[in-house]
């Protein structure tokens, strides 16, 4: 969805939703009011939410390895560069959020109405009916509440001085996927292959996924990590993979000024590649 589309979609949905309630004020229905504004308003949130983010300027911080993790063992590299990742949308937030409650409401109405708190909203709605879309709903709840928790939590980590950043982090012997819902390091030597998954878009290929195969003690066999989602652009991070994978003689410079120099210049190439000045804070 285009920028535009995004605005012109939410602004059209939000009017239509404002218009539609109003009229169900206007003739006292109050609940169906809420109905619409509740279900509207999620619409035209999760619009304004999807608008595409600006493209990536920034280039990788240069931290110490101890701010990225929990502290609970010292990690293997001292010294990191990061890919950090940058917040969703507000608007797409909360949209996450609106959607949980709305679904664990729904899901606590039908248990009320299921085991006879409340009166049925219909007399056809049969008591096993009123389970089964409580479990749908409370599911359905529990899904898109964790999905806008791990979102709040991305926003937290990469908002302020003090907070552990999100995002990939390169070293001289690892590479790192410190995100909320995931923390693994991974040894350099376990990375059998680095190649990117790519689908159709429009009369293009678009990269979807960066995809790390994994050998050794590894317990899990590929780790998956999404182009896109990143402060840095994509294409930086995809050579910087690439290139430290298949040259293990130059990985001594992660870690180092040297190794910092390089991931700038492969930033501000890619940057200067759609047009846009550099930005290397």
């Amino acid at each position: 969805m285009s920028r535009l589309g995004a605005l012109a979609s939410g602004g059209i949905i939000a009017c239509a939703t404002a218009y539609i309630g109003i009229t169900h004020i206007a003739d006292r229905d109050v609940t169906g009011a809420l109905m619409v504004l509740a279900f509207g308003g999620l619409l035209a949130l999760a619009c304004f939410g999807l608008m595409p983010q600006p493209r990536p300027r920034k280039s990788f911080r240069y931290l110490n390895h101890l701010v990225m993790t929990r502290a609970e063992r010292p990690p293997i590299d001292s010294w990191v560069h990061v890919a950090p990742t940058h917040a969703l949308r507000p608007a797409l937030v909360l949209a996450f959020s609106w959607a949980a409650l709305g679904f664990l409401a729904l899901a606590v109405y039908s248990c009320l109405m299921a085991f006879g708190a409340i009166p049925p909203a219909s007399t056809g709605v049969s008591r096993s009916g009123l389970i089964v879309g409580t479990c749908v709903f409370a599911v359905l709840g529990i899904a898109t509440g964790w999905i806008a928790g791990l979102a709040i939590g991305r926003s937290l980590r990469n908002g302020s001085v003090g907070t552990r950043p999100s995002g990939v982090t390169l070293g001289a012997a690892t590479v790192s996927v410190r995100v909320p819902g995931r923390d693994v390091e991974i040894p350099w030597a376990s990375i059998s292959s680095v190649r990117a998954e790519v689908t159709p878009l429009g009369r293009r290929e678009h990269v979807a996924v960066i995809r790390l195969d994994l050998a050794g003690d590894m317990a899990e066999r590929v780790q998956l990590l999404p182009a896109e989602g990143y402060a840095v652009p994509s294409d930086a991070l995809y050579t910087a993979l690439r290139w430290y994978h298949a040259r293990p003689e130059t990985r001594w410079e992660l870690g180092r000024v040297e190794g910092q120099r390089r991931l700038d210049a492969w930033c501000a190439d890619a940057v200067a590649a759609y047009g846009e000045a550099p930005n290397v804070s």
